[in-house]
């Protein structure tokens, strides 16, 4: 799910004593904000009373609005146009209604608007007014909201405003035991750590990333504060290291200066003995999740590469350890053939029943490492009769992307005959699109004889789960992938979400797809 800030959550604990919002039967004349261009509406059977919600804001309030609209633009990431549109919303109506007819994912929706109507209890005592009450419960109903339930779940806030950091620290373990993914009340513990912290200890850092695991929600800037922290305190101990790294990966944050940091403190900690390969291991799979490689991954990859003793690594640890391994392209013929053996392959699958498919997908990317990339390579290969060429299952947001990918194609290409969709590699994954063009930059039909001289073009879309959050880069895994292909003569072309939006024109979506592939043959397409 997507993330959003909520600075916005802790102007309870500084202004209770005001009433910022009033609430109008009708459109008010006055308002202070003009909008430049009509804002889109919906139609529905309760629009009258929808409507009728409408905030009328001096300027103080004027104020606070823009920063709520600030913050729904920057955390959502929104497209210029739709930013403009927020931009010029007169009221909290107005906004709901923009939501709502945004091109955002049905969760992001619901998020934003929970946040908005968040926004307007946390600001003011609607809930005091009977007929304000109704109101608001009306409009947001429209917009697709059920407001008493999303009363239910906002709480008072006011009294966790005076608890200590240490305190709060502990109410969100609280919820982490409970598995409690309270984002409203996750939200103003977040903010209230970043404006009244000074420095978090090791133990709160690491409660801290295990929690945002756990429930798979955090906030980017305070983790970026906790990584801050966590280098100033200096050495820390390898196995908290490994801990705190393996919470990060799981919530995709990539960090360079920490990530450079942890890899310094296992480099300066390469004495100890072998009985530390589960933590090494552990901490390449992270690296290697994150995309991330550097001289001193190598660094780390050389010095414990001599203590590492397969027979004596659990078998899901060795298959992870080569994952890795193809990932940073240091994989070696022995690493690679030492996994794909059939005896091992029978026993890994025999271990843990609830996490085959995991092993599946990463044993097909080394075989297509060892098909492609290795030279020389005479090892065994996978035996398809134990391990079938399966695919990850595709997010909903990726597959209404891949539908708009096809009707780019459909129109942009001669004809249905010239691409193919979701081409299986058999390397454990699926390639979006595919085409091949001629020496003479033409497109031919996918059926064209393959003797003749002819390029491959292989099309990765790349969602917002497959980037990190942090540092904007694609996790390992996605680099992998077009590394494969490469290797299988493709050339790739990636498409991030950013700019494959899903409420551009068609038009947009060729201009962009060729652009791409003139960059990718420095020709003009």
């Amino acid at each position: 799910m997507l993330q959003f800030n909520t600075t916005f959550y802790t102007i309870t604990s500084r202004c209770t004593s005001r009433l910022l919002w009033r609430i109008h039967l009708s459109f008010s004349t006055n308002s202070t904000i003009t909008a430049t261009k009509p804002v889109n509406t919906v139609k529905s059977n309760h629009q009258k009373q929808a409507t009728a919600l409408n905030i009328s804001i001096n300027h103080n309030q004027h104020v606070e609005f823009n920063e709520l609209k600030k913050n729904i633009c920057t955390n959502f990431k929104m497209e210029p146009a739709l930013f403009t549109t927020i931009q010029n919303a007169q009221n909290v109506n107005d906004l709901l209604q923009v939501i709502n007819t945004s091109a955002l994912n049905q969760n992001a929706i619901a998020e934003a608007k929970k946040a908005i109507v968040t926004w307007i209890n946390v600001n003011d005592k609607l809930t005091s007014n009977s007929k304000a009450k109704s109101l608001v419960s009306d409009a947001t109903k429209v917009q697709g909201i059920d407001f008493t339930k999303t009363e239910d779940a906002i709480i008072d806030l006011k009294r966790y405003r005076d608890l200590s950091t240490a305190e709060m620290i502990k109410e969100i373990t609280n919820l982490t035991t409970t598995k409690n993914r309270n984002t409203h009340l996750l939200n103003y513990f977040f903010q209230n750590i970043l404006e009244h912290n000074i420095v978090l200890k090791l133990g709160q850092c690491s409660s801290l990333l295990y929690s945002m695991s756990i429930l798979n929600y955090s906030d980017e800037r305070l983790l970026n504060k906790i990584c801050c922290d966590l280098i100033n305190i200096g050495r820390i101990h390898i196995t908290m290291l490994t801990s705190m790294l393996r919470s990060m990966a799981s919530i995709r944050y990539k960090n360079k200066m920490f990530l450079k940091y942890v890899c310094d403190n296992i480099i300066k900690s390469s004495s100890a003995n072998v009985k530390r390969n589960k933590e090494i291991v552990s901490v390449l799979l992270s690296l290697a999740t994150l995309g991330y490689h550097s001289e001193a991954v190598d660094k780390i990859i050389e010095i414990y590469k001599k203590k590492w003793i397969f027979t004596n690594i659990e078998n899901t640890d060795r298959l992870n350890l080569v994952w890795s391994l193809i990932i940073f392209k240091k994989a070696e013929i022995s690493d690679v053939a030492s996994v794909l053996n059939k005896t091992f392959v029978l026993k890994l699958m025999a271990y843990d029943l609830k996490i085959t498919l995991s092993h599946q997908l990463k044993l097909l990317n080394i075989n297509g490492y060892a098909q492609y990339a290795l030279k020389n390579y005479k090892g065994p290969f996978l035996d398809h009769s134990i391990i079938p060429c399966v695919t990850n299952k595709r997010s909903k947001q990726k597959e209404l992307n891949i539908t708009i990918l096809q009707e780019t194609l459909k129109n942009m290409l001669p004809s249905l005959s010239h691409f193919k969709m979701n081409v299986n590699t058999n390397m454990g994954f699926l390639l979006d699109a595919e085409f091949f063009v001629d020496s003479n930059f033409h497109i031919v039909n996918i059926d064209t004889d393959k003797n003749k001289k002819l390029t491959k073009i292989g099309i990765l879309l790349v969602d917002y789960y497959e980037t990190c959050l942090g540092e904007q880069a694609y996790l390992g895994l996605i680099k992998l992938y077009k590394y494969l292909l490469t290797c299988n003569n493709y050339t790739v072309i990636y498409v991030p979400y950013q700019h494959f939006g899903l409420e551009d024109k068609l038009e947009k979506h060729i201009a962009y797809l060729r652009r791409q592939l003139g960059k990718a043959f420095n020709k003009t397409i």
